[in-house]
């Protein structure tokens, strides 16, 4: 399946922009890169005439299958083994790993994943970051999933915002996303069918790391992540943390109290 490379120098001009989104002070040479912040480096860049028809870039690795006109973000895995320190340098390499078709009592749909590993730029056999990327590719709109879950009694709620326009934006931006439901609001609500702008998955990672990492005193090195339904923009969002021993679960609920988020995460990066 299709792969790319790409060699990156971490520097700390690469990721001020990251924390001016989100208010808080810029890294200097010689800091690691918290979690989540590896973003900017895994949207590779995609030629405009292999964008799809929805704007979508593949992260560097052109998507193809028109056939399919809708793409959701179904979650991701991440473990990092090693620090990424700003100033150093680092291997990029990206690789379609799944095109997986589903016949569903709702239609046709195709599973997709995408691998992205961070290797130490001057030892690249030695893996810094994995972090594999789900989608599902659909021939119709989007249903919205009945039965919602909730957060768990012993969960409490850590951060509440309202993702605006311009942090969709500034993320998208960041990360070469060019997917029109983040960033054109006719497209979202007549061709997709949604009621606003749709907050970017990984912008609603970043925001269960931050909440983490604040909340709970330390950075996720190993964490999972699912996506049960759409978060939208001018909407308001309020994150939960529960903690049980070396388990920590964050999620991200949307304005009528249901999770559209799940986030697992381990401790000691297991």
């Amino acid at each position: 399946m299709a792969f790319s490379e790409e060699r990156l120098t971490l520097d700390a001009g690469r990721f001020a922009p990251v924390a001016a989104m989100l208010g808080c002070a810029p890294l200097a040479d010689g800091d690691s890169i918290p979690a989540a912040w590896q973003f900017p480096l895994i949207g590779g860049a995609t030629a405009r005439g292999e964008l799809r028809p929805d704007g979508f870039p593949g992260f560097g690795l052109p998507l193809g299958f028109p056939e399919y006109p809708r793409l959701l973000a179904g979650g991701r895995r991440v473990r990092r083994a090693k620090p990424l320190t700003v100033g150093n340098a680092i291997i990029r390499r990206s690789q379609q790993i799944l095109a997986e078709p589903h016949e569903t009592p709702s239609g046709p749909l195709l599973k997709v994943a995408f691998r992205h590993s961070l290797a130490a730029g001057d030892h690249p056999a030695e893996v810094c970051l994995v972090e594999e990327q789900d989608f599902v590719l659909l021939g119709g709109r989007f249903s919205p999933r009945a039965n919602p879950v909730r957060p768990s009694p012993e969960a409490r709620q850590v951060w509440s915002g309202v993702p605006d326009a311009t942090t969709l934006f500034q993320y998208s931006a960041l990360s070469f996303n060019s997917h029109k439901i983040h960033l054109d609001r006719d497209y979202a609500e007549t061709v997709e069918g949604y009621p606003d702008l749709v907050v970017n998955g990984g912008l609603t990672t970043l925001l269960l790391c931050e909440a983490v990492r604040r909340e709970c005193g330390f950075d996720p090195h190993a964490y999972t992540v699912r996506n049960r339904s759409p978060l939208f923009c001018g909407s308001p969002m309020t994150i939960f943390v529960a903690e049980e021993g070396n388990e920590v679960r964050a999620v991200a609920c949307d304005p009528d109290g249901a999770v559209a988020a799940e986030m697992e995460i381990s401790r000691d990066g297991v």
